[in-house]
């Protein structure tokens, strides 16, 4: 128990020294004022000294000492129980930036990329203990649907009803999901970054490839979750040869790895982006 004593004002114990300087003037007082009697013959001393106070400056100085140090000690706030403090956490800020075209929920399909989409964000949203979280949601515009916070559940709450009808633009252009957390990012710094796409491929890749390299030109690392699983969630036809997610990431010096990894890869993942 005592080994967690700890006082949660401790700058207040430097009024010890002007206290222990008072009293110790206090306490030799009587003696200062009174110097000059060891010169005076004793048959003039009767006259001349007054009667005494009933406590003398010693007592005085004494019970000074004692509520001095019952102030102080109470002012310094001893304890055996630390204050929560921010010192220790994580001012990281991890963007999950999802990919809502039309693409991510084709007729006639199940398991949808969509459906595997909102099964990863459920994953990493759980295992997400500290640090800050952000939603961006793209198709043919972005939108920052939830902004930084410290409770996952903000952006958990939102995951089952994610769908491309809520996107007022149709379209498959990760480039403006960019922009957004690039132009965020200027207003509202943050001391690290971190993003993970999740995305069944997109269709400008030339114009979100400069947009990676300012991002990453700022110390962020991106991370991307490949939601396109040919013959399972989407037909072999619509596959895109161009292999979109791989030139991001290969273009981000990143990881990628596809929605039917298992919960372990999925935190590596998460923390290969942190």
């Amino acid at each position: 128990m005592f080994s967690e004593f700890h006082f949660l004002r401790i700058e207040f114990l430097w009024l010890l020294v002007p206290l222990f300087y008072f009293v110790w003037r206090l306490w030799h007082l009587s003696d200062l004022k009174h110097h000059w009697i060891t010169w005076v013959e004793a048959p003039f001393l009767e006259r001349l000294l007054v009667r005494q106070s009933a406590v003398g400056a010693k007592p005085l100085s004494l019970m000074a000492l004692l509520l001095g140090l019952l102030l102080i000690v109470a002012a310094a706030g001893p304890s055996w129980e630390r204050l929560p403090s921010t010192a220790y956490k994580s001012e990281q800020t991890l963007f999950l930036v999802l990919d809502l075209s039309t693409s991510m929920h084709p007729e006639k399909s199940l398991p949808t990329p969509l459906s595997d989409a909102r099964h990863t964000l459920k994953t990493l949203l759980a295992e997400a203990k500290e640090g800050k979280l952000s939603l961006v949601v793209f198709s043919g515009d972005a939108f920052l649907l939830v902004p930084e916070t410290r409770d996952p559940a903000a952006i958990d709450l939102l995951v089952d009803s994610l769908s491309p009808e809520i996107m007022p633009v149709e379209g498959d252009h990760l480039a403006p999901a960019l922009q957004l957390v690039y132009t965020y990012l200027q207003s509202t710094p943050a001391n690290r970054s971190s993003m993970i796409i999740l995305s069944d491929g997109v269709q400008d890749v030339e114009v979100a490839l400069p947009w990676i390299g300012n991002l990453t030109s700022m110390g962020m690392h991106i991370a991307t979750i490949d939601l396109l699983r040919p013959g399972v969630n989407v037909s072999l036809s619509s596959v895109d040869l161009n292999r979109s997610l791989a030139r991001i990431s290969a273009h981000a010096n990143g990881v990628i790895i596809d929605s039917s990894s298992s919960p372990a890869d999925l935190l590596a993942l998460m923390s290969l982006a942190v």
